[in-house]
């Protein structure tokens, strides 16, 4: 019988939930029997079962109840993340996919698992945790944007404004501490930077950690003819285009010093910024070039043809994990040009197939986004960029990465 996988992740949309449900595909394509159990629900795939059909009310009421655990926090900074805590409506112990499962998979979790039951609940199935932020090992916060309180213990914690420690960023470490001293979890990160930050967190540096990075669908996200897009969008042959998402615009993402090197990137040649997601106004005049928003796109073809348009995608993330826009643009043979933080080095070789610079540093990305731009070989930069996709972030080597993984894990608890 084929081994029984069910991966469990709040949605099967967005960053993690797209990452958990390409592992989806790509363990059934090598034979396993995965499927996906989400509150929330993009895809029309039957293997993907959903709580709660139609708009979650599940989901909903979850998201309400975090902007209420907030409520007592008036001084939150601005321009923060979700913030969330270990407790969760759902009770898992009635579904069939759990109960069928030999591997428990986690992905991002919250408000789809309460902690608290989950050591009873899992305690005669391994349970494969892949992390897709810092938030199992934080009292709240899924990125500490350079606040090291979970190597001890979370309290006073700066997401929330707070100067008293015993705050509920305290009270969410204890109850996951409470938690993970009846677990065995096996961990999995996609990147180097979060296995890093796993290990020198208090919270689970018992447990061993392995590096299995996301897997793509190379065979969608492939390049395509660049000459023929840009006719389809009336852009001059020789035109280069910068691609940026600008529909992510918190701190953490960079946004600001995006626009600021745009700004002052006074580029000899034709350029144009092509953009996932509107500018706001208030920036769209401090660009000095013109401007085509493309929109959110959800068809993954038309997304790969964007890619193979752009002469550079930018990133300039201050903090992240294993941003899927950096490998889906290398898959389509075009360069990435970001800060070296998080995992985005662990993708972007400097100066090979693609350019960083130290984040925040506005001189610097300009320097990485005109080093992509002006590359005097622009046939092998893409030749290197597909050739890193391929190579090491194909959903076959990842799907292999985990069948081994899960069987270890079983050979663990067996004992």
């Amino acid at each position: 019988m084929a081994l029984r996988v069910v991966q469990l992740c709040t949605s099967d949309g967005g960053g993690a939930g797209k990452a958990a449900y390409r592992l989806n595909k790509g363990l059934q394509s090598t034979g396993i029997s995965s499927s996906m159990l989400v509150l929330s629900k993009e895809s029309k795939d039957d293997t993907v079962h959903v709580l709660t059909p139609g708009p979650s009310p599940i989901w909903a009421a979850e998201w309400s109840r975090w902007e209420n655990l907030l409520a007592p926090y008036p001084g939150r900074p601005k321009g923060l993340e979700l913030f969330t805590d270990s407790a969760s409506g759902v009770r898992l112990s009635n579904f069939q996919e759990i109960q069928e499962a030999d591997v428990i998979h986690f992905h991002w979790i919250d408000g789809l698992v309460d902690y608290a039951h989950a050591a009873d609940l899992f305690r005669n199935k391994p349970v494969v945790w892949t992390l897709h932020d810092m938030n199992a090992f934080t009292g709240g916060c899924h990125y500490a944007l350079g606040c090291e309180r979970y190597k001890a213990q979370c309290g006073t914690c700066p997401q929330l404004g707070s100067s008293v420690e015993k705050d509920l960023s305290r009270d969410t470490w204890l109850s996951k501490q409470s938690v993970y001293a009846r677990m065995k979890l096996y961990l999995v990160t996609p990147s180097r930077w979060l296995a890093d930050r796993a290990r020198e967190s208090r919270l689970l540096s018992r447990f061993g950690v392995r590096v299995i990075p996301y897997g793509f669908p190379t065979d969608i996200f492939r390049p395509h003819d660049k000459l023929q897009i840009k006719q389809l969008f009336k852009i001059e042959p020789n035109a280069k285009t910068v691609l940026f998402g600008a529909g992510h615009n918190t701190d953490r993402k960079g946004y600001r010093y995006f626009i600021e090197a745009v700004r002052q990137l006074n580029y000899s040649g034709k350029l144009l910024l092509m953009t996932f997601g509107p500018v706001p106004p208030e920036h769209q005049s401090a660009i000095p070039y013109p401007i085509i928003n493309v929109g959110n796109i959800q068809d993954e073809r038309q997304l790969a043809m964007i890619y193979s348009l752009a002469d550079v995608f930018v990133i300039p993330s201050l903090e992240d994990n294993l941003p899927n826009t950096v490998v889906e643009s290398l898959a389509c043979g075009t360069p990435v040009a970001g800060f070296r933080t998080g995992g985005i080095p662990d993708m972007v070789e400097d100066r090979v197939n693609g350019a960083l610079a130290e984040p925040r540093d506005v001189k610097g990305l300009i320097s990485a986004i005109l080093w992509c731009l002006d590359h005097p070989q622009p046939q092998e930069l893409f030749r290197v960029c597909r050739e890193k996709a391929v190579k090491n972030y194909s959903l076959e080597v990842q799907a292999c990465a985990f069948e081994q993984f899960y069987a270890e894990a079983l050979s663990q608890t067996a004992k």
